[in-house]
């Protein structure tokens, strides 16, 4: 334990931490004394308030108390009594004393009884009374128990938290500060709970008065009434003797609650105090871990110094641990790599694969170096970050050393870097050095042992790059050896097939010209040449085998030599030689060369005497000398390692200035197969290597290298067996064999040429003269044959003609028979075919000459050319020269064949001229006469294109109409199913607009698109309708369907121009800025839908007057046709005419009206469920996003306000009690109260902007659905009625609707009639609803004040009313729209009410948070009444 010494000497200047640590013992004490004043001066000022009661009480109870009014009416009216029986009195019966007497007896025990009856009232009470104190004083005892017991664990946690830093210091330098400072926050914690539990005590004891106070009051009135109904004191009395009973109530009443604050201040007092004794036995607490904690950081910081982590580290043991690894994975490798070199075969040791074997060793190599290089690259990184985490954990502790301020444990150093440098970085650098030193030593003995395992393996790749090359020089000799000798016969055998197959063309160019031969002169001058070359074909026979036996002969000695010269090689690389040959004089050599050659060969055998032979080379044909031992060779193979290895030494011997000169005879006593001697191998800490040693051992290659040996002269043997396997005498008797079988086969081909090709080919050429003949003799038949078909047709051409002449002839005697002109047409239908029928047989007579003038010929050529392809195609063995002979003959048959064609051509062509003359002269002199009876018969008849085209206009015109008004009648049925379509959609929701049925005429939303206006689907629906009442207006007044007096009512231009394109109006207003581009519009809508619906009918005029129209214009026409009057058949024409348009228009109004009536009476039954209800439920979908964009406008900034009050909240930490914090604390409250202030403006904006948002909104749907009741009470207004309507015909039948008993009653009783209102519908006036219903939600607090409901009277206001009639589909109308309303104004008032709540609960939110802000300042100051610094700044904001 270190020794003990003074904080501060005289002489020495306090730091400020240190004066601050006694400096806040101060604070805290005199804070406590200003809370324990305050408190004390609050109870002397109670007391005296106590004090001040009593006085009064006394006062009150000794000052005379008037008489009740009771008593004194009671006394007065006795008084009275007394005065008016004072003359009445009667005297007692002097006869009866004894019943005197027992009455007084009877007086004397009532009176008794009362008194009993008093006194044990009173006694009860009084036994009451005393049960009750004693409960009182039970339940006080407990209480106190209770609190005692809360008080003493109070101090038993206050011990408990204090005692690691008191008793149980052993491991108190462990703790943190957060540790130590989370006791003094328990400390506080402890005192917080002590206070409210004083305070739950003392209103604990208030409750026990109290219920005391209430039970007394209980008794005090019971004894009031037991004592009157005693009625033994006067009630004066009995009020006398309550009030004592309450004064002295009173009095025990004060005394305890005097005696509780009493009590309830001392608790307190003795909190003050046990709080101050606790944080000062902290302060002892904190200053004692301070040291604790110094000394354990520095026993923390020693222990990692002399741990694993600096001594020996994890890391670097893992780092060296894979530095061994990879070496031995890289020896593993090369072992394999030498193993490999050693176990190919002799066949298999190629340059490239030896070279491959150096790629592999340089990538080894290379792989290698870069993973030493990483891995020492790592070594060095590790240590530099295990300098850093040195200098890191000196730097932590430095400062935590600092932030202690333990200078007791200092020493005699000033400071903690001093301290730092002198006790703890000595030990750590001299570690940090070892590591170092380690891993230099550790890179130095991988580099040197890296480079002699790389010599070993490359100068092993070096010699076996030199058996590989030998190798593949051995094995590219026999292949050029073997190549050579079957290339020489391979030569001379493809000379000699090439010279046969020049023989066989010759051959071949007889036959081919034998065979073309077209005469027997040249078949027998081609006979004698083939004889002739045959002969001379013998004689090459026999010169190709004389020439191949000599090829063979010379293989065996050439063998020899090749083998001797290739084993040589090798057995220069391996240490062995070949025994030298005797030397052969070369008789053509000059004498110096046979000089040399005899003394190089007498220097060989020289050299050769005394070495052994070596067996295992006997296969390769020579004797093989063994030159060098195993182990000579392994030298001679690594001399230059050694060399290289010794040279490497020196120089780096050199290189460290020690001054040592390489030894010049190391490299000859060095061991050609080992390294230089390496240097000692580092270890580690605990003694572990840090490297391996790992080195090829000599045996191994001795060992290898004889196998070696074996391998190539294993290899050299199978060679040279490969090559003697050829049987040189098989194969020459095998050459003269073929030489005999060959001259045996020539000597029968001239008689192959005389019979097979000579005899042959003279039969087929006679053959071949008589197929051509026949060929002739056909054609010429055939075409004979065509000359006599062409006569034929012209004959039936002729007769034809004729024949269609009488037949017109014929038909046109006939013409004058016809009355009709169905009969005219028939004869002219009937001529017309007469003529089709003529000109069809012509035509076929003229295809058939034009056949035989260019098919028929045609096919005679092609027979020609079938002949020349049969000639061509090899099938009848005709040659090229007869194949050329015959395609003349042939040529010239063509040419007279093609002369004859041209003739019959021209004539086919003089008949084609011709035949259109036939046909059309005796066909137009018919049609002549025929057109003049069409002619004379339309002009009495009245038929034709001209004297019928009155009569056809007019039926077109009528028939026009008539369709235009049918067209318009489906379309309008369309447009009707449309709109019923519409409200059969579910009413309950918003309806988008891909929701809509189809409608094939027009497409709305085009026109809301065009004009900028917003598509909404009552828009749709009242469109629509509005379509089909002008459609019915507009088709009902065309057909003059409607009765005179009511026709001006539907016509179009009495339809109002409703506002469609904007939901909020009704009409279009004239007076607007923008009337005339809204009127332009709305025009543009109803013009376009109606023009689509009604189609021309938009723009004609009356069905009649169309009619008129037509007429008058066919009586003209007439007129102008027929040169005069009107004939009688157009007259009638005419009347059936209007009649049949009549009968058409009644039924297209027929077709109105029931529209009309199904309209009213089911067709539109929903709409008022569907306009209202998609109406409501997309005003409220609008509501409730409206609100929601209304309440997120300012969400981000309620977030801020929340976040800045959270952040002073945290801010206001028990460090701002200190007055040296007291500027900090008032800007914290300042800035607390600006957030305030500003968070309650939000507040206010936010309900103004709110109530804004609401009013829009019910004001848009309140306009909004006016407008579209309405409209639709226009529209349906607009409807044609069914009594409106002219009669029809069957209407006399259909019976009309009768008035109910009940309504005629009624008029009766009123005094109207029946029949006020003729045909049409009960005017009704349809009230609006009300204008300012859902603004007056918003009229009271705490929503801002609504100026357009300033007065009462604008409360009362209603949508405008509308004129219209009564009808089921009004009164459906009406009712729905009341239900729509309701049911929007009940979502209007719940959404008014939950955005209410929201921002009340916003407001009362930040209203709380400000309460509680303002307490927790007080509670930190210290000041229970609000007077402290914050209390204006937070009023203020409050």
């Amino acid at each position: 334990e270190q020794k003990q010494r003074t904080l501060l000497l005289p002489h020495e200047e306090p730091v400020p931490g240190f004066s601050q640590s006694f400096r806040a013992s101060h604070q805290l004490a005199r804070t406590l004394s200003q809370d324990r004043k305050s408190s004390a001066t609050g109870q002397v000022a109670y007391l005296q308030k106590k004090a001040q009661q009593l006085a009064y009480v006394d006062e009150a109870r000794l000052r005379p108390l008037p008489p009740q009014e009771k008593v004194v009416a009671q006394q007065g009216l006795i008084s009275d009594l007394r005065r008016d029986c004072a003359d009445h009195v009667s005297r007692a019966d002097p006869q009866k004393p004894a019943l005197r007497a027992q009455r007084l007896a009877r007086q004397e025990s009532f009176l008794a009884s009362r008194e009993a009856r008093h006194n044990a009232a009173c006694d009860e009470y009084e036994r009451q009374m005393d049960a009750l104190s004693e409960e009182s004083r039970r339940l006080t005892g407990e209480a106190s128990a209770r609190m005692k017991a809360r008080v003493d664990g109070a101090a038993a946690r206050v011990d408990a938290l204090l005692e690691p830093l008191e008793k149980s210091t052993d491991f108190l330098g462990e703790k943190t500060e957060e540790e130590v400072r989370g006791v003094l926050s328990a400390l506080e914690e402890v005192t917080e709970q002590r206070g409210r539990e004083i305070a739950n005590f003392a209103s604990e004891l208030g409750g026990l008065e109290t219920d005391r106070k209430e039970r007394s009051s209980k008794l005090l009135k019971g004894l009031a009434e037991a004592l009157s109904a005693a009625a033994h004191a006067v009630p004066g009395g009995i009020e006398r003797i309550v009030e004592e009973k309450t004064l002295d109530l009173d009095a025990v009443l004060l005394e305890n609650q005097k005696a509780v604050k009493v009590l309830t201040s001392k608790l307190q007092v003795q909190m003050v105090e046990a709080s101050k004794a606790s944080k000062k036995r902290w302060n002892e607490g904190l200053l004692l871990w301070k040291q604790k904690r110094h000394r354990h950081t520095v026993e923390m910081c020693m222990q990692r110094i002399c741990s694993d982590e600096f001594e020996q580290p994890p890391g670097t043991v893992e780092l060296l641990g894979q530095v061994r690894d990879l070496q031995c994975k890289v020896y593993d490798g090369r072992t394999e790599l030498v193993r490999a070199l050693f176990a190919a075969p002799l066949k298999g040791l190629t340059v490239s694969a030896v070279r491959s074997w150096e790629e592999q060793n340089t990538s080894t190599n290379d792989k290698a170096q870069d993973s030493f290089d990483h891995l020492f690259e790592d070594l060095r990184s590790f240590t530099e970050d295990l300098d850093a985490s040195a200098e890191t954990m000196l730097s932590n502790l430095c400062s935590e050393l600092e932030g202690h301020d333990a200078r007791a444990e200092w020493g005699d150093h000033e400071s903690v870097s001093a301290l730092i440098d002198a006790d703890i970085r000595p030990p750590l650098k001299e570690r940090l050095d070892a590591l170092r030193a380690l891993n230099v030593a550790a890179i130095g003995a991988v580099s040197r042992q890296e480079e002699s395992q790389h010599h070993v393996l490359t100068q092993l790749l070096a010699f076996f790059m030199a058996i590989a090359k030998k190798g593949e020089q051995l094995r590219k000799g026999i292949d050029e050896f073997e190549m050579n000798y079957r290339g020489e016969i391979e030569d001379c055998v493809a000379e000699f097939r090439e010279d046969c197959e020049k023989n066989e063309g010759v051959m071949k160019d007889f036959k081919c010209q034998i065979d073309d031969a077209a005469h027997h002169e040249a078949l027998d001058e081609l006979k004698l040449k083939a004889f002739e070359h045959l002969n001379s074909m013998e004689q090459h026979y026999r010169e190709h085998s004389s020439q191949l036996l000599n090829i063979h002969n010379r293989y065996p000695g050439n063998v020899a030599g090749f083998f001797r010269q290739q084993t040589d090689g090798f057995c220069r690389d391996l240490g062995l030689a070949l025994e030298p040959l005797p030397h052969e004089a070369d008789p053509d050599a000059s004498p110096e060369a046979e000089a040399a050659a005899a003394e190089a060969a007498a220097a060989a055998a020289a050299e050769a005497e005394g070495l052994s032979e070596w067996p295992e080379g006997a296969g390769s044909g020579s004797r093989v000398l063994e030159k060098l031992a195993v182990g000579e060779l392994r030298e001679k193979i690594l001399g230059i390692l050694a060399a290289a290895a010794a040279g490497a030494g020196a120089s780096a011997g050199a290189a460290e200035g020690e001054g040592e000169a390489a030894d010049p005879d190391g490299a000859e006593e060095a061991d050609a197969g080992e390294t230089a001697p390496s240097q000692e191998v580092p270890k580690l800490r605990d003694g572990t290597l840090v490297l391996e040693t790992l080195d090829f051992e000599p045996s191994w290659l001795e060992e290898n290298l004889t196998t070696l040996r074996t391998t190539v002269f294993t290899q050299l043997t199978a060679d040279r067996e490969h090559l003697d396997r050829i049987d040189i005498t098989a194969t020459c008797e095998e050459v003269r064999r073929e030489l005999d079988q060959r001259l045996r086969r020539h000597t029968n081909r001239k008689g192959e040429v005389q019979v097979e090709w000579y005899v042959p080919r003279h039969t087929t050429v006679a053959k071949h003269k008589d197929k051509f003949e026949r060929h002739l003799v056909d054609v010429a038949k055939k075409s004979q044959a065509h000359d006599e078909s062409v006569e034929d047709l012209c004959k039936q051409m002729e007769v034809a003609e004729q024949t269609y002449q009488e037949k017109l002839e014929s038909l046109r005697q006939r013409l004058q028979e016809a009355e009709t002109l169905p009969m005219l047409t028939a004869f002219e239908r009937q001529a017309s075919d007469t003529s089709s029928a003529f000109w069809e047989a012509c035509q076929n007579i003229k295809s058939k000459l034009l056949h035989l003038a260019t098919r028929a010929p045609q096919e005679l050529q092609k027979a020609n050319k079938d002949f020349l392809k049969m000639c061509r195609s090899g099938e009848e063995q005709y040659s090229q020269s007869e194949v050329m002979f015959y395609n003349g003959e042939v040529e010239e048959l063509n040419a007279a064949i093609e002369a004859k064609a041209k003739q019959r051509e021209e004539r086919t062509r003089e008949l084609e001229e011709q035949l259109d003359e036939k046909r059309q002269g005796p066909f137009k002199a018919f049609m002549e006469n025929y057109d003049e009876s069409v002619e004379d018969l339309c002009a009495t008849k009245g038929y034709g294109k001209k004297y019928g085209k009155p009569r056809r206009k007019a039926q077109g015109l009528c028939r026009t109409l008539v369709a235009h008004s049918a067209t318009a009648k489906q379309k309008v049925t369309e447009l009707i199913e449309y709109v019923g379509a519409l409200c059969e959609l579910p009413a309950d929701g918003v309806v988008p607009f891909s929701a809509l049925p189809p409608c094939s005429q027009f497409r709305l939303r085009d026109y809301f698109d065009a004009s900028g206006e917003p598509w909404v689907f009552g828009a749709e629906l009242l469109g629509a309708l509005y379509v089909v009442v002008c459609a019915l207006s507009a088709l009902g007044t065309h057909l003059r369907a409607f009765k005179e007096d009511r026709a001006g009512r539907y016509q179009l231009d009495s339809v109002p121009s409703f506002r469609i394109l904007r939901e909020e109006e009704v009409l279009c207003n004239a007076e607007a800025e923008d009337a005339e581009e809204v009127a332009s519009a709305e025009l543009k809508l109803r013009q376009g839908c109606l023009e689509v619906v009604l189609g021309e009918l938009v723009k004609a005029d009356t069905f009649d007057a169309e009619i008129k129209n037509i007429v008058a214009d066919a009586q003209k026409d007439s007129q102008e046709t027929f040169k005069g009057a009107v004939p009688d058949f157009m007259t009638r024409f005419l009347e059936e005419m209007q009649d049949s348009a009549n009968v058409a228009r009644r039924e297209a109004a027929r077709g109105v009206r029931e529209w009309s009536d199904q309209l009213r009476s089911a067709g539109l039954l929903r709409l008022g469920d569907v306009l209202f209800g998609e109406l409501t439920a997309r005003a409220v979908a609008e509501l409730r996003q409206g609100t929601r964009e209304t309440q997120a406008a300012t969400v981000a900034q309620w977030a801020d306000f929340d976040g800045k009050r959270a952040a002073h909240e945290h801010r206001l930490s028990p460090g701002l009690s200190n007055p040296n914090a007291e500027a900090e604390l008032r800007e914290l409250i300042e800035a607390e109260a600006a957030r305030s202030e500003r968070a309650l403006a939000m507040a206010g904006e936010d309900r103004v902007r709110m109530a804004a948002c609401l009013r829009s909104l019910g004001d848009t749907f309140v306009q909004r659905l006016s407008a579209s009741f309405l409209s639709a009470v226009r529209l349906v207004d607009g409807i044609p009625l069914h009594t409106h309507f002219d009669a029809l015909p069957g209407d006399e039948q259909a019976e009309n609707p009768r008035m109910s008993i009940k309504r005629r009653m009624r008029h009766l009783q009123n005094g109207t009639s029946v029949d006020q209102w003729g045909d049409g519908l009960p005017e009704r006036r349809w009230v609006g609803v009300p204008q300012h219903e859902l603004r007056a939600l918003l009229r009271s607090d705490p929503w801002p004040e609504d100026e357009a409901l300033a007065s009462e009277e604008t409360l009362q206001e209603q949508t405008p009313a509308i004129d219209s009639f009564r009808s089921p589909l009004h009164k459906r109308l009406y009712e729905r729209r009341n239900f729509y309303y309701d049911r929007y104004l009940a979502e209007f008032k719940a959404e008014v009410e939950r955005r209410n709540s929201e921002l009340a609960a916003r407001a009362e939110n930040e209203e709380v948070g400000q309460r509680n802000w303002l307490s927790m300042v007080r509670q930190l100051q210290g000041d229970s009444s609000g007077t402290g610094p914050g209390s204006d700044g937070g009023g203020a904001a409050a």
